[in-house]
Protein backbone atom coordinates (compact mmCIF):
# COMPACT_ATOMS: atom_id res chain seq x y z
CA UNK A 1 0.00 0.00 0.00
CA UNK A 2 1.16 3.52 -0.79
CA UNK A 3 0.24 6.37 1.54
CA UNK A 4 1.08 10.05 1.73
CA UNK A 5 1.95 11.90 4.95
CA UNK A 6 0.96 15.53 5.31
CA UNK A 7 3.70 17.81 6.64
CA UNK A 8 2.31 17.69 10.20
CA UNK A 9 2.86 13.92 10.32
CA UNK A 10 6.46 14.32 9.14
CA UNK A 11 7.07 16.98 11.78
CA UNK A 12 5.89 14.56 14.49
CA UNK A 13 8.28 11.98 13.07
CA UNK A 14 11.24 14.35 12.76
CA UNK A 15 10.85 15.83 16.24
CA UNK A 16 10.73 12.33 17.61
CA UNK A 17 13.70 10.89 15.77
CA UNK A 18 16.01 13.89 15.59
CA UNK A 19 15.34 15.42 18.97
CA UNK A 20 15.76 12.14 20.82
CA UNK A 21 12.14 11.99 21.91
CA UNK A 22 9.58 9.29 21.40
CA UNK A 23 7.46 9.78 18.26
CA UNK A 24 4.02 11.04 19.28
CA UNK A 25 1.14 8.59 19.25
CA UNK A 26 -0.58 7.76 16.97
CA UNK A 27 2.01 8.90 14.40
CA UNK A 28 4.51 6.39 15.79
CA UNK A 29 1.95 3.60 15.46
CA UNK A 30 1.26 4.57 11.84
CA UNK A 31 4.97 4.51 11.04
CA UNK A 32 5.35 1.13 12.78
CA UNK A 33 2.50 -0.20 10.62
CA UNK A 34 4.09 1.17 7.43
CA UNK A 35 7.52 -0.30 8.22
CA UNK A 36 6.15 -3.62 9.49
CA UNK A 37 3.98 -4.16 6.43
CA UNK A 38 6.60 -3.10 3.93
CA UNK A 39 4.35 -0.29 2.71
CA UNK A 40 5.59 2.94 1.13
CA UNK A 41 5.13 6.59 2.03
CA UNK A 42 5.26 8.92 -0.96
CA UNK A 43 7.24 12.15 -0.63
CA UNK A 44 8.30 14.89 -3.02
CA UNK A 45 10.48 17.96 -3.38
CA UNK A 46 7.39 20.02 -2.62
CA UNK A 47 6.94 18.22 0.70
CA UNK A 48 10.62 18.71 1.58
CA UNK A 49 10.28 22.43 0.82
CA UNK A 50 7.31 22.73 3.15
CA UNK A 51 9.05 20.79 5.94
CA UNK A 52 12.14 22.99 5.72
CA UNK A 53 9.96 26.12 5.80
CA UNK A 54 8.27 24.94 9.00
CA UNK A 55 11.60 24.29 10.68
CA UNK A 56 13.01 27.62 9.51
CA UNK A 57 10.00 29.41 11.03
CA UNK A 58 10.54 27.48 14.28
CA UNK A 59 14.19 28.55 14.50
CA UNK A 60 13.34 32.18 13.69
CA UNK A 61 10.47 32.23 16.18
CA UNK A 62 12.79 30.97 18.91
CA UNK A 63 15.35 33.64 18.03
CA UNK A 64 12.68 36.36 18.23
CA UNK A 65 11.39 35.13 21.60
CA UNK A 66 14.93 34.79 23.00
CA UNK A 67 15.49 38.46 22.14
CA UNK A 68 12.39 39.51 24.07
CA UNK A 69 9.88 39.93 21.26
CA UNK A 70 6.43 38.35 21.13
CA UNK A 71 5.52 35.59 18.67
CA UNK A 72 2.84 38.00 17.41
CA UNK A 73 5.64 40.12 15.97
CA UNK A 74 6.98 37.25 13.85
CA UNK A 75 5.56 38.44 10.51
CA UNK A 76 7.00 41.94 10.84
CA UNK A 77 10.35 40.83 12.26
CA UNK A 78 10.91 38.20 9.55
CA UNK A 79 11.20 41.07 7.06
CA UNK A 80 14.39 42.18 8.79
CA UNK A 81 17.55 40.52 7.54
CA UNK A 82 18.60 39.56 11.07
CA UNK A 83 15.42 37.53 11.57
CA UNK A 84 15.15 35.97 8.14
CA UNK A 85 18.37 33.98 8.07
CA UNK A 86 19.38 30.79 9.77
CA UNK A 87 22.81 29.98 11.10
CA UNK A 88 24.89 27.51 9.12
CA UNK A 89 24.35 24.95 11.89
CA UNK A 90 20.55 25.36 11.71
CA UNK A 91 20.64 25.00 7.92
CA UNK A 92 22.78 21.84 8.24
CA UNK A 93 20.35 20.43 10.80
CA UNK A 94 17.32 21.01 8.54
CA UNK A 95 19.18 19.49 5.59
CA UNK A 96 20.05 16.44 7.68
CA UNK A 97 16.34 15.99 8.52
CA UNK A 98 15.43 16.07 4.83
CA UNK A 99 18.29 13.78 3.78
CA UNK A 100 17.25 11.40 6.54
CA UNK A 101 13.67 11.27 5.26
CA UNK A 102 14.72 10.86 1.63
CA UNK A 103 16.99 7.97 2.60
CA UNK A 104 14.41 5.95 4.53
CA UNK A 105 13.77 2.57 2.86
CA UNK A 106 10.01 2.96 3.35
CA UNK A 107 9.90 6.37 1.62
CA UNK A 108 9.37 6.72 -2.12
CA UNK A 109 10.55 10.16 -3.26
CA UNK A 110 8.72 10.91 -6.50
CA UNK A 111 9.46 13.15 -9.46
CA UNK A 112 6.75 15.72 -10.15
CA UNK A 113 7.74 16.45 -13.75
CA UNK A 114 5.08 14.09 -15.10
CA UNK A 115 2.16 16.12 -13.78
CA UNK A 116 0.13 17.28 -16.77
CA UNK A 117 -3.07 19.13 -17.65
CA UNK A 118 -5.30 16.72 -15.74
CA UNK A 119 -3.31 17.43 -12.60
CA UNK A 120 -3.60 21.19 -13.13
CA UNK A 121 -7.36 20.83 -13.62
CA UNK A 122 -7.62 18.87 -10.38
CA UNK A 123 -5.47 21.46 -8.60
CA UNK A 124 -7.81 24.24 -9.81
CA UNK A 125 -10.85 22.30 -8.64
CA UNK A 126 -9.38 21.75 -5.18
CA UNK A 127 -8.25 25.35 -4.67
CA UNK A 128 -11.08 27.23 -6.37
CA UNK A 129 -14.16 25.04 -5.88
CA UNK A 130 -13.34 23.51 -2.50
CA UNK A 131 -11.23 26.32 -1.01
CA UNK A 132 -8.44 23.96 -0.09
CA UNK A 133 -5.19 25.73 0.75
CA UNK A 134 -2.53 25.82 -2.00
CA UNK A 135 -0.09 23.53 -0.20
CA UNK A 136 -2.80 21.10 0.91
CA UNK A 137 -4.19 20.95 -2.64
CA UNK A 138 -0.74 20.08 -3.90
CA UNK A 139 -0.40 17.30 -1.30
CA UNK A 140 -3.76 15.85 -2.37
CA UNK A 141 -2.81 16.12 -6.03
CA UNK A 142 0.51 14.31 -5.53
CA UNK A 143 -1.07 11.60 -3.38
CA UNK A 144 -3.81 10.95 -5.93
CA UNK A 145 -1.43 11.07 -8.91
CA UNK A 146 0.86 8.56 -7.17
CA UNK A 147 -2.08 6.21 -6.51
CA UNK A 148 -1.81 6.47 -2.74
CA UNK A 149 -4.63 4.77 -0.86
CA UNK A 150 -4.59 7.33 1.97
CA UNK A 151 -3.33 10.81 2.74
CA UNK A 152 -2.75 10.95 6.49
CA UNK A 153 -3.04 14.33 8.20
CA UNK A 154 -3.94 15.99 11.48
CA UNK A 155 -5.34 19.03 9.60
CA UNK A 156 -9.08 18.91 10.26
CA UNK A 157 -10.02 21.61 7.74
CA UNK A 158 -8.09 19.85 4.99
CA UNK A 159 -9.79 16.55 5.80
CA UNK A 160 -13.25 18.09 5.80
CA UNK A 161 -12.81 19.93 2.51
CA UNK A 162 -11.08 16.98 0.83
CA UNK A 163 -13.88 14.67 2.00
CA UNK A 164 -16.45 16.93 0.33
CA UNK A 165 -14.45 16.74 -2.90
CA UNK A 166 -14.06 12.96 -2.68
CA UNK A 167 -17.80 12.53 -1.99
CA UNK A 168 -18.82 14.83 -4.86
CA UNK A 169 -16.62 12.92 -7.32
CA UNK A 170 -17.29 9.45 -5.80
CA UNK A 171 -13.59 8.85 -5.18
CA UNK A 172 -13.80 7.69 -1.56
CA UNK A 173 -13.38 4.03 -2.46
CA UNK A 174 -10.05 4.69 -4.18
CA UNK A 175 -8.53 7.39 -1.98
CA UNK A 176 -9.10 8.72 1.51
CA UNK A 177 -7.90 11.61 3.64
CA UNK A 178 -7.86 10.67 7.31
CA UNK A 179 -6.37 11.26 10.74
CA UNK A 180 -3.69 8.83 11.94
CA UNK A 181 -6.22 7.17 14.29
CA UNK A 182 -8.70 6.72 11.44
CA UNK A 183 -6.00 5.22 9.24
CA UNK A 184 -5.11 2.66 11.89
CA UNK A 185 -8.78 1.73 12.36
CA UNK A 186 -9.34 1.42 8.60
CA UNK A 187 -6.34 -0.81 7.97
CA UNK A 188 -7.32 -2.96 10.96
CA UNK A 189 -10.77 -3.58 9.45
CA UNK A 190 -9.32 -4.09 5.94
CA UNK A 191 -7.13 -6.91 7.29
CA UNK A 192 -10.10 -8.78 8.76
Amino acid sequence: MRVYFDTNIWIDYLWGTHKGKKIKKPTGEVIDFIIGGKHKVVSSVFLFTEISSHFKDWYILNKIIEEGFSYRELANLKKRKKYSRLTKEQTREINSYLEGVAGLPWVDAVDLSGLGKEALDLFSTLTLDYYIDFADSFHILIAMDEKCRYLITKDEEMRDRASMFLDDYSLGEEFGVCRPEEFLAKVATERT
